[in-house]
């Protein structure tokens, strides 16, 4: 009886170390699949069909034991191993790791195929479909939902890899390139090592897609790039306050919803607030008093100059609160837009996150020049988005126009994981 008591803690002990080991060998596929942390964040946000397959057992089964997906998946395992060996620069590391045009292509259909058959993954459109992840591809038939959310859940893959392994150029370079220099030998040994590291770390069933989202969840993480993720969750952060009032506003009371400041970016280093957004704020701080709506979102993320510290929706909220004395909870932030584009878009996505009624019209405030072109820029909003994030866009001044959001907005552009 003492050797069995004796030997219960070694036991307990050795159990308790196999459940650590077995929880490190479960962590990647935990970090991007769960509900908190930087990986999931950006996961949720830009590969929603990523995340549906991996967090449906019968979805994630019907990938992973697909004897044609199997196949696809070991063939770029393989050609992973052999770049560990060939390869000689870090672009060479991140094309082995994504997937060819003819093999995003050949995934679809695949992809489609197993839907239309309605074995295990015969589900997948409908559980696409609950999510309201992808309105744009609402209308089509199951399979190509699909098809398209794979094509692009894969596109972004590989433009992560593409700019923050390989280093080319993004569409804005001055604030959204690789953080090392070309030909960097200690970065590309870096690379390396993870791509080692990503390839040991897998096995043949695990799901075609988990190696490549890792490897690209880590470049964006090596180079700093975690702006998708900071602040989340906003509604138990800094919009707290403003979101738990939400259901006690008389929207009837007012003729917008909300009022929409955009940041203007500092130029200098250090410098945490431009007179641009000063500005702005004075000119939306007079319309809120006259209670044209009940709530500010102040929007822009870190942008510049590259890599600042400093939100420009932060510091514009600390701006109106201690020296325009507007009230806290009178206000959201949306801490993540880079560009005018994703100012509109974004504010419009609070509007459908936080249940603001998308019948009454979004006031935006700005200045001369930027109020200017907003209504010229649809062309750049199609290229960028695909779409136009709004309806009714109209100029009323020289600092005002106005617009209704569109449920289009919530669409994901992982071509922008900075602010997907």
């Amino acid at each position: 009886m003492k050797a069995m008591i004796a030997r219960r803690p070694f036991l307990k002990s050795l159990g308790l170390l196999l459940l650590a080991f077995c929880c490190l060998r479960l962590a990647p596929a935990a970090a991007w699949t769960g509900d908190g942390g930087t990986d999931a964040v950006i996961t949720a946000k830009a590969f929603p069909f990523f995340r549906t397959v991996a967090r449906n057992r019968a979805l994630a089964d019907g990938v992973r034991w697909d004897a044609w997906l199997h196949q696809q998946h070991a063939r770029q395992r393989e050609r992973m191993r052999r770049a560990l060996v060939e390869c000689a620069d870090a672009g060479c590391y991140a094309e082995a790791a994504g997937w060819s045009p003819g093999e995003i292509e050949a995934i679809g259909n695949r992809l489609a195929a197993l839907v239309r058959d309605g074995g295990r993954l015969g589900a997948l459109g409908a559980a696409l479909r609950a999510e309201a992840a992808y309105p744009l591809y609402a209308a089509r038939e199951d399979a190509d939902l699909v098809r398209s959310a794979w094509t692009d859940s894969a596109r972004g893959v590989n433009r992560i890899l593409e700019v923050y392994v390989g280093g080319k150029k993004p569409l804005y370079p001055a604030i959204d390139a690789i953080s090392f220099p070309e030909g960097d030998p200690a970065f590309r040994e870096r690379v390396r090592r993870r791509l080692a590291g990503v390839v040991r770390g897998g096995d043949g069933r695990d799901l075609f897609f988990g190696a490549p989202l890792e490897f690209a969840l880590w470049a964006l993480a090596v180079n700093g790039r975690d702006e998708a993720a900071r602040y989340e969750p906003l509604e138990r952060g800094a919009n707290w306050r403003t979101v738990g009032r939400i259901g006690a506003i008389d929207w009837h009371a007012y003729a917008y919803s909300m009022i929409l400041v955009p940041g203007q970016g500092p130029e200098r280093e250090g410098e945490a607030i431009s007179p641009g957004s000063i500005r702005r704020c004075r000119e939306a701080a007079e319309r809120f008093r006259r209670k044209l709506a009940p709530i500010l979102v102040v929007s822009g993320g870190h942008v510049h100059p590259n890599q600042t510290p400093f939100s420009e929706a932060v510091e514009m909220k600390k701006y109106l609160v201690r020296e325009l004395g507007i009230p806290e909870e009178a206000i959201l932030i949306e801490p993540h837009a880079r560009h005018s584009t994703t100012n509109m878009r974004n504010a419009s996505r609070l509007a459908y996150r936080y249940g603001i009624p998308d019948t009454k019209k979004i006031l935006i405030v700005t200045d001369p020049v930027q109020n200017g072109f907003l209504t010229v820029m649809q062309k750049r909003f199609l290229d960028e988005l695909g779409y136009l994030p709004y309806r009714g866009l109209e100029k009323l001044g020289g600092e005002e126009s106005e617009f209704y959001p569109v449920r289009e907005c919530v669409q994901p552009n992982p071509l922008d994981p900075l602010d997907p």
